[in-house]
């Protein structure tokens, strides 16, 4: 039933797409962000929507290109995005794992496109905030979802993302969401109808649970920078502040033993705990069911969700249920996948080594004996793959759409009429700022989203700048009248004399 209802939904906005491209634009944003088709179970999981979606867009910005001023605007972070997509392709040409980067850059490029797309698209205030609507329904969906799950479940198990996405995983499904959160904020400052401010007052809380559920260390990191951001960047810092200090204690009294001590740390304690209280034939067959499988500790269930006493029972269930407390080698395997970027770029600092670098036959080139890891960080996965030049290019353009934030803030200080931009521009700084304090832990430097709030920064300075051009040759005449008429009274006052 899903399936015949997503397949009639698209094909029934097809048309409405060939005549409006913007339309064509949401319906793609949607499918990009939300993957609505992987939540049918026949013959659309694996349907093609959104090339026939993007296909569909393209084919209407051309048709209709001379209806629509169809021109990007040409600022330094769009500059900056345009050299760093050239130089993603040059770097795939000379590629240590050239297969795989050339698969890795094809899906890079779809996301230019769609970037692309709204950087022709978006002019008006409607449509930035419908292009927010979808970018914070598609994922924010995944945060109400997991918010709710990780209520019911008492928090014993990890929030994951949709299937075939970018988060799919826990730590990229926490970036995801700490990238959401602000937005779902800037949308609830928009309404003023009371029922849908208390639906996305909602599903914000939600969110923060859900990022907490994910059991991402380095998701909770920039839980915490976030909710100091916002208390900033915000004009009602109050209630916010109420928000956080009457629910954040209690979530996070909420969750379970376990949770608490995969984020603080606390395991070297907790096997001295074990070691005193269990006896030597306990602990000789605690050690031989550490080598188990991981599928063989869904067999036990924890005593209590929020006990601060560590008993046995529960250390347990903790060490069977979570191997990476027992045999945490995260930090590790961090180290390890830094030094090696690093010493991919400095063997190859102008290309580095291409998209997917992160392979075995690599790291035994560059960190013999080491096995391979992921780049568990943005800003060590672009040094690896694209070297110190792409490095350069990709730093350089999102400090420059910070900087666009900046300035949209100081034209619209005075304006009531651009407080929605204003707004919009803080949000939007917010969520990047997440975005950089997260990723510092977690490799998602090619995910859509951040590409995307680019664009959106620069759209809205240009659309910000468009607005007070078009008021100043109202005020110049005044201004300019004014100044004559004050020389010509000084003039007349000379002749009197």
């Amino acid at each position: 039933m899903r399936d015949i209802a997503l397949l009639l939904f698209v094909f029934a906005l097809v048309p409405v797409a060939l005549f409006r491209p913007y339309v064509g634009l949401l319906l793609w944003t949607w499918f990009s962000y939300m993957n609505p088709h992987r939540l049918t179970w026949g013959f659309a999981y694996n349907f093609r929507f959104n090339l026939i979606v993007a296909a569909i867009t393209i084919i209407s910005i051309l048709i209709n290109r001379r209806m629509g001023d169809y021109k990007v605007p040409w600022k330094l972070p769009t500059i900056l995005l345009g050299v760093f997509t050239l130089w993603t392709y040059l770097t795939t040409q000379f590629a240590l794992q050239i297969n795989a980067a050339e698969v890795q850059f094809d899906r890079f490029i779809k996301i230019q496109f769609l970037i692309f797309a709204s950087l022709i698209l978006i002019k008006t205030r409607r449509q930035f905030l419908m292009i927010i609507l979808i970018i914070t329904i598609s994922i924010g969906f995944y945060g109400v979802k997991g918010g709710l799950f990780t209520l019911r479940s008492g928090g014993h198990f990890r929030v994951m993302g949709p299937a075939d996405s970018f988060f799919v995983d826990n730590n990229s499904f926490a970036l995801a969401m700490l990238m959401t959160i602000p937005l779902i904020y800037f949308l609830t400052s928009q309404t003023k109808n009371l029922y849908l401010r208390i639906i996305l007052i909602a599903s914000f809380l939600l969110s923060f649970i859900a990022v907490l559920g994910s059991y991402s260390r380095g998701g909770v990191l920039g839980l915490i920078i976030l909710s100091f951001t916002l208390l900033v960047k915000t004009r009602s810092r109050f209630i916010l502040l109420i928000i956080f200090v009457s629910s954040m204690p209690v979530i996070y009294q909420f969750m379970p033993q376990h949770w608490h001590n995969r984020m603080n740390h606390v395991f070297e304690s907790a096997m001295q705990t074990l070691n005193n209280q269990m006896p030597e034939q306990q602990k000789d067959i605690l050690q031989a069911t550490m080598g188990q499988s991981y599928q063989n500790n869904l067999n036990f269930t924890p005593s209590s969700t929020n006990n601060k006493s560590i008993d046995t029972s529960l250390l347990q269930f903790m060490m069977q249920s979570d191997v990476e407390i027992i045999h945490d080698k995260s930090v590790t395997g961090r180290f390890d996948a830094w030094r090696f970027s690093i010493n991919v770029a400095n063997d190859r600092p102008i290309l580095g080594g291409g998209f997917k670098v992160y392979d075995q036959g690599a790291f035994d080139r560059y960190l013999p004996g080491v096995q391979r890891r992921a780049a568990h960080s943005i800003y060590f996965e672009v040094l690896a793959e694209q070297g110190y030049t792409g490095f350069f290019i990709w730093l350089s353009m999102h400090i420059s759409a910070l900087m666009s934030g900046r300035r949209i803030a100081r034209l619209t200080r005075r304006d009531p009429e651009l407080l929605w931009a204003r707004e919009l521009a803080g949000m939007l700084q917010v969520s990047l700022i997440s975005y950089y304090t997260a990723g510092i832990f977690l490799g998602m430097a090619y995910f859509d989203l951040p590409y995307h709030i680019i664009a959106l920064l620069v759209l809205l300075q240009a659309h910000v700048e468009k607005h007070l051009d078009k008021r100043i040759p109202l005020q110049a005449p005044a201004r300019a009248s004014a100044w004559e008429l004050s020389r010509l009274s000084l003039a007349t006052a000379s002749v009197r004399r």
